[in-house]
């Protein structure tokens, strides 16, 4: 997957318009994640979730990008809450909230959230939300119904919903670091309900439409409109792919803290248990090298200064890779 992704990038100034796309047939190969982070994901405000047709080019325009986050996927019998999720396949945690885990079932008929369970609260479905249906083609439909409970520790509230779906189009998607071909659009509804006790305290909608390339574990564009106790919100993710070649085929396991983050002219690592020979790359939106370093890690927890004064304002990605082959990432924004 990492190497057909680099391949798909390109940069801003090569563009290509008017593709006629292909009709992207979407399989479980395609959206079985890797072990490990995933691509960075940004949030936006609210962006209109362009067409629904056949051979669409989407172009939303220019795109200010917040803080990028990521995820990473583990197996869930290494999580400490593998015993309440025995049929799940995956298991993800946000490496910002590195205690809270979502739990997935993916297999040949679908995708499916079975769980969500953290220090604080759990919830478990019993009857699993399969909000992506395998395989999938254009002018595809599903509809699945689903229950899950959460448990606060002091409050139970048992949620019921039903989810529609459908395959709705296909074409070239243009962001500003790239232009995409073969993108399949997908569109959610889930309206669910809210009861405790038995009984029924709020009703809202979520509406998401998402723009997906096979071989890209996740999606590259997500509109998300939340309605609920008579109040919507609107959202927008966008993945930076190039954060994804950048880490092709690596053993992605040097993990290490990034602060502060927005930072100015210098901003601190941290590593800990590494003995070995690290370089360090400021990696930009084009996948061009902005700052590099190199420095002698020893066991215990060590602070290294990552020098910022010749990268200029913007989005990037911090890249560390050990001599012995180990690698990691962060996004940071420089300020």
């Amino acid at each position: 997957k990492f190497e057909r992704m680099t391949k798909l990038i390109t940069p801003l100034l090569a563009l290509i318009v008017g593709v006629v796309s292909a009709q992207p047939t979407i399989t479980v190969t395609d959206v079985t994640p890797d072990l490990g982070p995933t691509p960075v994901q940004y949030a936006l405000a609210g962006i209109d979730p362009g067409p629904a047709t056949a051979n669409f080019t989407f172009n939303p325009g220019p795109i200010t990008l917040g803080t990028g986050v990521q995820s990473n996927y583990v197996l869930p019998s290494s999580t400490p809450y593998a015993s309440a999720f025995p049929t799940a396949t995956h298991a993800s945690t946000s490496l910002t909230n590195p205690d809270t885990y979502s739990f997935q079932q993916i297999n040949a008929t679908g995708l499916s959230l079975i769980g969500i369970a953290g220090p604080t609260y759990t919830a478990i479905y019993s009857n699993p939300d399969r909000f992506l249906a395998l395989p999938l083609s254009y002018n595809s439909t599903w509809t699945d119904n689903w229950v899950v409970d959460f448990d606060y520790g002091s409050a139970q509230t048992t949620r019921t919903g039903v989810t529609t779906g459908e395959y709705n189009g296909y074409g070239t998607l243009v962001l500003p670091w790239g232009t995409f071909t073969n993108v399949a659009r997908f569109e959610l509804l889930q309206e669910f309900s809210d009861a405790l006790d038995g009984t029924v305290f709020a009703e809202g909608t979520v509406s998401t439409v998402t723009y997906y390339m096979p071989g890209f574990e996740s999606a590259l564009f997500t509109t998300n409109v939340v309605n609920t106790l008579g109040q919507e919100t609107t959202s927008t993710t966008v993945s930076f792919p190039s954060s994804v070649g950048i880490l092709e085929g690596a053993a992605q396991d040097l993990g290490f803290m990034l602060f502060p983050n927005p930072a100015n002219e210098t901003s601190t690592i941290r590593l800990a248990n590494t003995n070995d020979l690290v370089t360090i790359e400021v990696i930009d939106m084009l996948g061009r090298t902005a700052a590099q370093q190199q420095v002698a890690a020893h066991s215990a927890t060590q602070d290294i200064t990552l020098d910022l004064h010749d990268v200029a304002p913007g989005h990037y990605q911090v890249v560390l890779r050990s001599a012995n082959g180990r690698m990691g990432s962060m996004p940071l924004v420089r300020q």
